[in-house]
This record gives C-alpha cells, sequence and structure tokens, in this order.
C-alpha cells in the first residue's frame, strides 16, 4: 500500500496560519537571484531532467507569525520539494528515494534559525505505468469533478489525449485526463521506492507503507497521510 501525502494544515498542529512559511524574507534574501528558489523552482521543477549544477541560496525564510515549528514546513509554489527538518531528513535518508538531493534551508522561528532542509526530488515516472492495466478519466483539477473515462494505450498517447481533453472542456474547467487507477510496470516495482511522484497522469506525491510507519512511530509532526489504493504494482 501507498499513501498519498500533503502538508497539514490543522491548527492544532501547524498554528493559525497556512501555509507556515511566509513569503516575506529575512537577511535581505533576494529570491530572484541567480541561485535563489525562484531559480530552482522555474528552471528545475516538476519536468526537469537534472539537478542544478550549484548548490541553490535558501537562506532568507521564516515562518509567518502564529505559525507553528513542525517537522514538514507547508509553502507556496514549491513544487517538486518538500521541507523537512533535521530529524526528518535523517529518517529519509535510510529509505530508497526517487533521486533528489538536499538543500540546507535554515527556518527562522522567533528570530532564531532553526535547522531545516529542502528535499528537491526528480520524480517522473509516468513512463514507467503499464497502460494496459490501467484505467484513465477525465477530471477538473480544480474542482475535482469527473467527465468520461478514457482508454489510453501509451505515455505519447497520454499527452495527446490530455490536449484533446482539455480542448473539449475548454472555457468550462480545468480538465485533463489523469490515472483513474494506476499500475506501475516490473520495472519501477524492481526500484522498491519509498518516496516518489509519477507526474502528467498523477498530480500526487507518494510514501510506502514502510516509510508512512517509520515517520509516525518517530511523532514527526507536519504531514497528512492518505491511502493511495488507486495505486499498486504490477505483478
Amino acid at each position: 500500500m501507498f499513501y498519498k501525502i500533503d502538508t497539514q494544515c490543522n491548527n492544532d498542529v501547524v498554528g493559525h496560519y497556512y501555509p507556515q512559511l511566509s513569503t516575506n524574507y529575512v537577511n535581505n534574501y533576494n529570491p530572484d537571484s541567480g541561485k535563489g528558489i525562484f531559480r530552482l523552482i522555474d528552471d528545475f521543477g516538476d519536468f526537469a531532467i537534472e539537478f542544478p549544477d550549484f548548490t541553490p541560496n535558501l537562506s532568507g525564510f521564516k515562518l509567518v507569525r502564529g505559525a507553528k515549528l513542525t517537522d514538514f514546513i507547508s509553502g507556496t509554489g514549491l513544487g517538486n520539494s518538500l521541507i523537512m527538518s533535521n530529524m526528518a531528513k535523517n529518517i529519509f535518508e535510510k529509505y530508497t528515494l526517487c533521486p533528489h538531493r538536499f538543500y540546507h534551508m535554515p527556518i527562522h522561528y522567533k528570530k532564531e534559525p532553526q535547522n531545516y532542509f529542502m528535499l528537491h526530488y526528480l520524480s517522473n515516472f509516468s513512463a514507467y505505468i503499464d497502460y494496459e492495466k490501467s484505467t484513465f478519466i477525465e477530471e477538473d483539477l480544480i474542482k475535482k469533478t469527473r467527465g468520461n473515462f478514457i482508454k489510453i494505450n501509451s505515455l505519447d498517447d497520454l499527452l495527446i489525449k490530455k490536449k484533446e481533453v482539455n480542448k473539449k472542456y475548454k472555457g468550462i474547467g480545468y480538465y485533463s485526463a489523469i490515472g483513474n487507477e494506476v499500475t506501475m510496470n516490473q520495472e519501477f516495482s524492481s526500484m522498491e521506492l519509498d518516496f516518489f511522484g509519477i507526474l502528467v497522469a498523477d498530480t500526487g506525491t507518494y510514501v510506502s507503507e514502510r516509510l508512512k510507519n517509520t515517520i509516525e512511530e518517530n511523532g514527526l509532526t507536519g504531514l497528512d497521510f492518505f491511502p493511495a489504493p488507486h495505486l499498486s504494482l504490477s505483478d
């Protein structure tokens, strides 16, 4: 069983402001600089195929007033990244993750920098879907309302169908073709990943049950887990 993850928005856990990460910076930080966060997200985002050849400067971040410090920190527009405490990093490093880099990202809380890291990952596994065993459907990506089922035979076919669905519903909603029941192929299964995303066919980020259990057993805060019965591995 896999679990879809998302940062928590429960006030009792994260405080009275979500997302927790402020868009006001400290220490004259410039997110548009050559090594700033905007370059990392814009140039090495969801569909990137390589990591930057520089170490990003992530030194200017703080929590919003009223937010609590948790092991996983929510933010806006972070793309294929997850902000976590040193303790969380140490746990993740013991598991099998999709291609990734950890970058130091001190988070200022009550004017003191706390030891946090950004997990930046490249995880486009749509080519590893077993399309014959999977089903696809039209879905509004904002409202989550669904339309008709679609037969899709390959990644190339999926890319074509996504454009067709978008055109069909133009002016009605933000519809696309997405996975309904997704089966990953044997090559993907052999990787035995504990953390990954799929992209193109699916917008979620997933963890294995063993990683989920370790996170919970260690009392790490800031993540929600949602069972993903629609995602399975090929026999």
